[in-house]
Formats: C-alpha cells, structure tokens, sequence
C-alpha cells in the first residue's frame, strides 16, 4: 500500500510539475509592457502607454515613430493572426497547416497572380512606402528581441515568423479585399442554376434591385460544367480564418445637431465581421504633433480603419458593390496558351507557382493569365488548367489599383470634411461607404469605391471575354461617386443596402443587403425627434426590432390560420401571435419565427436547385433572405410549384409545411418544453479561434464562449448565423464606437472578445460581457487620463 501511495505521489507530482512548467512557458509568451528601450530605429523618444482594456497609446514627436510603435504594439498582441493573414495572402498556408489547405493556396495564389503585393507597394507613393517601411521596422524590432518567446500558436504548430516586409502591409489590403468581395460567390452560384433554370425564375432570386433600363444579358452558349468546378468552391477552410469571408453586415449613421439633445453631431458605427477570437480588429491611439488618431486598426497595417480624430469620426460600413466579373475565355492549350480576343489568338502570360507543404514535396502549379485577369475554372492537376475549348477568368477592379494605403494616411491628417471627401475619393478596393461627423457640425457620406463603367451590361453574368464590347469602360469619375453633406433630413445612414435610386446612370451592385437595417436605423432616428443623445445611440445599436418579421409573421398567421392544426402547433400559434418582433434572445416566438423562414427556404427552392446549390445559396444568406421576402411582398411566385409533386402548390400550403415542421424540429432538438426555446439558446454564440475548433478540449483556452446572444440577420444589432445547419451566430459587431460631439466624455468604444490575442493575456476576453450588455469602454484621449490608468508604460529612446 505504501508503494502504490509514493506511485501515485510521484505521478501527482510529476503531472503539477508539468502543468507548472506549461504554465510559466505561456506566460512567458506575454509581451512586456513596461521597459525603456533605446534603438537606432527610431528618430526620438516614443512612450507607449497600456490602459486598462490593454489599448496601447502611443505618444511620437514624428510620424516615422508612431509607425514604428505601432508595428511594435501589433506584434506584441496579434503576432499569429498577421502571420496567417500574410500567409493566405501569399497562398502559404499549407507551410504550417500541411495537405488540409493545398485548395486554399492554389486558389489564393490564382486570384493574386495579376498583380504581387511589392508590384502594389512599389507603385504607392514615396511616404506611403516610408509609413510601410517604419511599420515593418517596428514589427521585426519586436521579433528580434523576443524571438525566443513565440505566442502559443507557432509553439503548437512547430514554426517560428519570418520578417514582416513592408509590401506584406499589402497583403493584407489584399486579403481584406477578397473577404468583403461580396459579389463572387452570388454570381458563381447564379451561373451554375443558369444551366437549369429560365431567366424568369433567376430573376425571382437574385434581382431584388431591379434597374429601369433592365438587364441586358449577353447570351451565348458555353459548356454546362464550366462553372461547375470554379477553383473559388475549392476554398473551404477560409472562413475560419479570414475575417468577414463575403458576409455583409455593417451599420453606421450620424445625426447633426439638429436632432440632438446637445445641439452637436453624434455619430455611430458597428462594423460587422466573423465574430472570432482575436478580434478583426486592433484598438489603438496615435499621437503626434501632427495628428491624433483612435480606432480600429487592421492587424498587419498600421492604419486607423474606423474611428475618430480630434475633429471628425467615421464609420466604414461595407460598400457593397461589384467589383469583379467573369469573363468565359475561348482557349487554345500550347506553349504558351492562348485566348481569343476580337478574332485574333492573345498569348496567355504563365506563371509557375510551387507550393510548399509541412511533411510532403512541394507542389508545382501553373496561372494563366488573361487581359481580364486569371484563369479560375476548375484545374484538373497542378500543372495544366483543364477545358476542352473554354475557360473562366476573373477580372477584378483591385487588379488595377486598392488606394487604401492613400485613402486612410490623407484622413489621418485630415482637419474637415473637404480634407475627408479628398481622401475618401482615394479608395477603390475594397469599397466603403464613409459615414461622417465632425465637431463644426458636419455630417456626410461619401462611396469611396472604384465603380467599373460597364456599357450595356451589369456583369451579373459571365460575359464574352472574346468581344471588346464587354469591356469596362474604365471608372465612374470622383465626382460622379454617390455623396451627400449636411442633408435636410438632419442625418445619414448606411447599412449595405442600396446606395443610390433608379435615375443613377452607373450600374453599382445588384447584390445588396437585405434593407430592414437601414430603414430600422431610419425609423428610430425619425421617432426619436430632437431626444437623440448618447444612451439614444447606443440603444440602436443594441436594438433587435426585426422589421421583416413585422411584415411577414401577421401573412404567417393568417395562413395557419385558415387550417386545422395539432395541439403543439396551435401553442407555438399562439407564441408566435403575442410577439412584440424583437429578436431577444429570451424570446421564443423569434425561434419559431426565425425557423420557419429557415424551412420555408427548403420547401420553396430545394427541390429545383437541388441539395449542393440550396446549401451554396442559404450560404450567401442574404440572397436567400432577398429572395424569400421577394416571395412574400413582391408576389415571386415561380418557385411555388414543387416539382416533386403532381399539383401546384400555393404558398399557404407551403408556410403550413414550413411551420410545422420548424416546430418538429424546435422540439426534437431542443425540448418538448416550448418555452426552453429561447431565441439566444437556439442559436448560441462561441467566438471561435482559427484553430481552437480542431483542438477539442485544449481549445476551449483559445475560444470564448458559450453566449446567448439576441438579434438576427436583418436586425440592427445584427447575429448572422449559418442556415445550413443548426444556428451558431458567427457574424457580428466586431466593434461598436460612439462619438458625442458635444462632450469628449461621451464617447464609447468596444471590442469583443478583447484588443491581445494571446489566450494568456488578461485582455484577451475581457470586453465580451461587457459588449453583450451594449457597454462601451470610455474612449482615453488625454494624456493625464490615460496615465491615470495605465497598466505598463515602455519608453523608446533614440539611439541614433
């Protein structure tokens, strides 16, 4: 007995002395936030001091430190997540991940082959270059001095970060732009139903911002299978690792003085993307003696994105619009290939990529590359692009020119709104929407957007790549962009829904958000009269009033109505008949509800898309929601008929299908207990980290949850949710941010989980509870303030 008790003494302690030694190795992970440091890479003194949520604020006498400091910060907290980010970008997943992302990188590679991130960096004028260099200086002064601490991530996966350069800054420009492209999988999808559906019925799902003049769609036969095997179906792991991955959802609106309490502009913005740990966003406060700056930066740019100077806010909701078609090639295999072009065969260019793969030989792949852009279709090996006469390529607008790096470095140094719309009109790729206030009293928008001249044709289809007809036309000019200042309305708002009205002579975007949102937004601003203040603001922003079920649920209603129904459907009835149309996540009736829609999707359009197309459809969940409200107010009939069945069904008949057996499965999934079904338990809420669902048990360390969070695709405090599956909400408010002109005290911002994205650290989930209560952390601009409650301080001292 006493050796089986010094056995397990032994083992006891062997297992806490393994778990002491893990535990000092994590935290020996951590950044030091306070040191003086003195290097030759900075021009004079620099202090960075740490708040209490972990926000550095960064205090630089010229802009070159800032930049440094800034790049310093990123790689102290969110070092893994630009690695991954610059990984993608340059299609080098498969270094770290192994075999599971080959597709993924040659997919990458493919749609980045026109133009290299240091082709972009090189054309950038000479101070955007030096923004770029100072930055990298600051990220690889941090990794030389804390190399032998790596975060977590590269322990688990077996690697170690390379030099940040400046041109990787791109990169993420680049892969921002792919993620918020939202016109890619809608019109792959739309291709593919083309083969088996009529125009009519394409209409009913697609074009819910139909255009007076009408769509001129080029017909032409091409091979059925030809979109069928798009290398962009291929990408399967990107959503978890790429932020907002084609999902639209953004809010911001401001309202002048006008309406408010104080006499002054407030402005609001709650930027929307995967709601994942870390954090899309990096809070961070620049000050020099040229500028102040505060908001959401992107990790690996050292931009402020989002967010407020001394002078002005603004927010950046999606811009929506179609930057890119595809163009159906006629082809000619040889060395090298080519395409025709106006009679005349083009030589295609070649390029020769090889992949390189944790635990395999590297893999050799080959782009073609048209005028319009790469060659996407389906690629039969690594070497040759397969098509017997035909292929897809892609023409993008980013191929031409991004003007991020221009757009955002101009508003940093920006004093009004004319200093604004000049730097705005920089941005092309990817396109925003700049909602705008500023402290004279100024609101504004304005579509910083690159919008491609397309004569005689939308580009909803695949065009002709063979005929210069469909050529764009270059860009709508600066001036002719969408804007408004100063509106007798008394406010401004945009939630990715339709910009402009019919008499707008450019085709922008036919996939917009579904316009609950934006006239939400609008209703509560009108009802509010001249009450509007900060609480106001903030109420909105938490608000979860669903306007589409306002509408729809009373048709609901009246169709079970007209029928017998069992005992459990003539309760969830009655639920469903007291609703007040607030999504929280106590109510029940927003779970029948919200299903319902679910199944009505299935009943009405699965059985002539079939099964994979249904799935790439309710994927792209605001076309699908478009389109089943399209079926409900505009009379879109055509999918009605099943063809499954021998009679023609009418969409009462279909409602009463969809009703119950929402309710069939409410109940064998969650309880027989009609009031366990509470909308926020229905669809629980987990801020994943890109690898912490495939970790098991040690993942629950690098991901945060589970919530029960209110709200729904369409509400202003937005929830979007897979509808392929069982809801988990994975789309969000990545940051909400309030700026009260009247009183700096009043402005608010927060940031879920948390501003670090090492799991050690204690900002790595400390903003969730608070952003899930429609809290805001005070926003520290002074530098007393922000002395007052700093955590660590570090001094840079120039060596030079």
């Amino acid at each position: 007995m006493k050796i089986v008790k010094f056995s397990l003494g032994i083992i006891v302690a062997i297992v806490i002395l393994a778990f002491l030694f893990l535990y000092v190795t994590l935290r020996s992970t951590l950044p030091e936030i306070s040191a003086e440091i003195t290097t030759d890479r900075v021009k004079a003194e620099i202090t960075i001091i740490r708040d209490i949520y972990g926000v550095p604020h960064i205090f630089a006498e010229n802009e070159h430190d800032a930049f440094f400091a800034v790049g310093y910060c990123q790689a102290q907290d969110r070092l893994w997540q630009m690695d991954i980010m610059r990984r993608a970008a340059y299609g080098r997943l498969s270094e770290v991940f192994g075999q599971s992302t080959i597709e993924d990188d040659r997919f990458l590679r493919t749609i980045f082959a026109p133009k290299s991130a240091q082709e972009y960096y090189r054309a950038l004028p000479k101070q955007i270059q030096a923004m770029g260099q100072a930055y990298a200086d600051g990220v690889n002064f941090y990794l030389e001095n804390n190399d032998d601490r790596p975060p977590f991530e590269f322990l688990l996966l077996g690697y170690r970060m390379k030099t940040w350069m400046p041109e990787d800054t791109i990169a993420m420009n680049m892969i921002m732009a792919y993620s918020l492209n939202c016109s890619l999988d809608a019109e792959i999808l739309r291709a593919r139903l083309a083969a088996n559906l009529d125009e009519e019925m394409l209409k009913e799902v697609f074009d819910f911002y139909p255009i007076d003049a009408g769509y001129i769609y080029p017909k032409f036969a091409h091979h059925p299978g030809l979109f069928e095997n798009t290398l962009f179906t291929r990408a399967n792991n990107l959503a978890g690792l790429l932020p907002g991955y084609h999902l639209m959802a953004s809010n911001a609106w401001a309202v002048s003085g006008t309406r408010t309490v104080s006499g002054k502009p407030i402005l609001a913005d709650d930027s929307h993307m995967d709601l994942a740990i870390p954090n899309s966003y990096y809070q961070v406060h620049i000050s020099t003696p040229e500028f102040t700056i505060h908001g959401g930066s992107i990790p690996g740019t050292p931009l402020v994105v989002e967010g407020h100077s001394e002078f002005f806010a603004w927010g950046l909701p999606t811009g929506a619009e179609d930057p890119s078609d595809f163009y159906v090639e006629k082809i000619r295999p040889g060395n090298p290939p080519q395409y025709l072009y106006e009679g005349v065969w083009q030589d295609m260019r070649v390029k020769k990529e090889a992949i390189m793969v944790k635990g395999s030989e590297p893999l050799e792949m080959e782009i073609w590359l048209t005028r319009h852009g790469p060659i996407v279709s389906d690629i039969a090996d690594l070497n040759v692009p397969s098509a017997q006469d035909e292929a897809v390529s892609l023409r993008w607008n980013m191929y031409d020119r991004m003007g991020g790096g221009e757009a955002f470095y101009q508003i940093m140094k920006a004093r009004n709104w004319q200093d604004f719309a000049g730097a705005a009109r920089k941005m092309a790729c990817p396109g925003s929407t700049f909602v705008y206030a500023d402290a004279d009293g100024n609101i504004g928008m304005w579509a910083g957007m690159a919008i491609p001249i397309r004569k005689g044709f939308d580009g909803v289809h695949p065009l002709p790549g063979w005929q210069a007809k469909y050529e764009w036309q270059g860009y709508v000019s600066p001036e002719e962009l969408p804007f408004t200042v100063n509106p007798e309305s008394g406010y401004v708002a945009a939630a990715n829904n339709r910009m402009v009205g019919r008499k707008y002579p450019y085709y922008i975007a036919n996939y917009w958000s579904v316009p609950d949102r934006h006239q939400r937004i609008v209703e509560m601003i009108e009802q509010a009269e001249k009450t509007i203040d900060f609480n106001y603001m903030a109420s909105m922003q938490m608000d979860m009033a669903s306007l589409s079920a306002r509408r729809i649920a009373p048709k609901i209603i009246t169709a079970l109505e007209k029928v017998a129904l069992a005992p459990q459907y003539i309760a969830a009835l009655d639920q469903v008949r007291s609703w007040d149309y607030i999504a929280s996540s106590e109510s029940v009736p927003a779970s029948i509800f919200f299903f319902t829609i679910q199944k009505l999707l299935s009943v009405i359009y699965l059985d002539e898309m079939g099964l994979e197309r249904f799935n790439d459809f309710i994927h792209y969940y605001y076309l699908a929601i478009n389109a089943i409200y399209g079926v409900f107010e505009k009379g879109n009939f055509l999918w009605l008929d099943k063809v499954t069945t021998p009679h023609k069904e009418t969409l009462d008949e279909l409602i009463v299908q969809a009703f119950t057996s929402a309710v069939d499965d409410l109940q064998r999934k969650y309880s027989d207990d009609m009031l366990k079904w509470q909308w926020g338990w229905v669809k629980p809420l987990i801020f994943y980290h890109p690898i912490g669902k495939e970790l098991g048990l040690p993942g629950r360390f690098l991901n945060d949850g589970t919530y029960h969070a209110g709200g729904s695709h369409t509400t202003v405090n937005a929830a979007g949710y897979p509808m392929d599956k069982d809801p988990l909400v994975n789309h969000g408010p990545a940051i909400r941010m309030i700026i009260d002109f009247s009183d700096q005290n009043n402005w608010g911002f927060i940031q879920p989980p948390g501003n670090s994205g090492n799991f050690m650290s204690g900002h790595y989930k400390d903003q969730t509870a608070k952003w899930l209560s429609g809290q805001y952390n005070p926003i520290l601009l002074s530098r007393k303030a922000i002395e007052a409650q700093a955590e660590g301080t570090i001094v840079f001292r120039s060596g030079q």
